[in-house]
């Protein structure tokens, strides 16, 4: 079929004559933005939590219904990614979201799948829009040798959030800051269904029927391996990854506090002290407090770029010098939190509380943390046993469950 056909197919599979042209278009973003720093806005329920007018000015890329967000206009995401039409989804109710999200983008550049073409392409409410569309019939072998090229096939994926990965790997994006990722969505499983939650907006009533427990298991393994493997083609290209997101599941990147990067000096000229509120410096010895914090936002920055026992050890350098400052011992609870040792980071938290009652990250943290414990004690095996088992099983994905 030529791309210019007017039969509108309902299909879900790309055609594969049209689907070069298509994907040529695709060029012209490779390494677009290479250097900068971009935000990927999910839809999970802790944006409810987050400041995001602070994204005024920075690069996002919203996903699927983030355009409903209060923010969403104020920010003006410059990208906007939409999964694969599946059932059951209607014709006619696609097309009164897609309206929704034109209306709700304005000008930013949409990303949808290869085989929504003839459902997008030359639609009323897309006219002028620059579109682009992703054929998700690649391979993940090739993508781990290769890297990602969004010219040619990319690898199946289970969530959108791993679309938004590739288009921000292609642009060349060096630092990808996840918000919204909570990946709470399991704890809603039970008795063969799942409920409609797990959104920062009201989802429709009731229930999504005939999600078999361990078919929903296996998707959520199959998520987590995906994360892995787009991590590690991060890596091989030396761009980072961090979860900005507040609370949820996810523990493949590593954790950053969203509203301190924000907080920044850039071109003042000032030091990491000068930069910070010193108000937690009253008293005491002081120089020994500026040491301390010098030392945990060292360890800040080797947290960013994934070096979390080395974070640590400047973190406990810190603690070593029996002082008290803000943000301190909060920062020793992310990099214990980043290496898997949740009942010192759980104390870490608390005694930022301690000086810092004010502190919400702390206390999130935390508070998360400890139900995460909970739940590890409750008998389950651990979490490589459970990922290892889930890895060796068939692979289901989410367009599956409604065929």
């Amino acid at each position: 079929m030529d791309i210019n056909s007017e039969n509108k197919s309902i299909s879900n599979e790309p055609v594969a004559e049209t689907t070069e042209s298509v994907l040529s278009r695709n060029r012209k973003l490779h390494n677009c933005h290479a250097g900068e720093r971009c935000f990927i806005i999910a839809t999970g329920p802790s944006l409810s939590n987050q400041n995001l007018k602070l994204l005024k000015g920075e690069i996002c890329i919203g996903l699927s219904n983030s355009f409903k967000h209060e923010d969403y206009g104020y920010i003006k995401p410059k990208y906007h990614c939409w999964a694969a039409y599946h059932r059951p989804e209607t014709d006619e109710g696609w097309q009164i979201i897609m309206k929704n999200l034109a209306e709700a983008s304005v000008d930013a550049g949409l990303f949808f799948a290869a085989a929504d073409y003839d459902r997008n392409y030359g639609r009323e409410h897309f006219k002028g829009r620059a579109l682009h569309f992703l054929d998700y019939r690649g391979a993940w072998d090739e993508a781990l040798e290769n890297g990602l090229d969004l010219t040619m096939p990319v690898p199946p994926i289970q969530s959108g959030t791993i679309i938004t990965l590739f288009i921000a790997l292609y642009m060349g994006f060096k630092r990808i800051y996840l918000l919204g990722c909570d990946t709470n969505y399991m704890l809603s499983l039970s008795n063969n269904k799942r409920e409609t939650k797990g959104h920062f907006f009201d989802a429709a009533p009731g229930v999504i029927q005939g999600f078999d427990l361990e078919e929903q298991c296996l998707c959520i393994g199959k998520l987590c391996h995906q994360y892995k493997m787009v991590h590690h083609i991060a890596k091989q290209r030396s761009v980072e990854i961090y979860n900005a997101t507040d609370g949820g599941l996810l523990d493949v990147f590593p954790r950053v506090d969203y509203e301190s990067l924000f907080n920044e000096n850039k071109d003042t000229g000032a030091t990491v002290v000068d930069a910070i509120d010193t108000n937690s410096m009253r008293g005491g010895n002081l120089d020994l407090q500026k040491k301390a914090l010098n030392l945990s936002m060292q360890a800040m920055e080797l947290l960013k770029d994934n070096k979390a026992e080395q974070a640590l050890a400047f973190a406990e350098q810190a603690k070593k010098l029996g002082v008290e400052v803000s943000r301190m011992h909060y920062i020793r609870g992310l990099c214990l939190s980043s290496i898997g040792r949740y009942e010192n980071a759980v104390e870490a938290f608390k005694s930022e509380l301690a000086i810092n009652p004010g502190h919400e990250g702390a206390l999130k943290n935390a508070n998360f943390l400890m139900e995460k414990l909970k739940t590890l004690k409750q008998g389950f095996a651990t979490k490589e046993d459970i990922y290892n088992n889930i890895l060796r099983l068939p692979c289901y994905t989410w367009y599956d469950m409604f065929k």
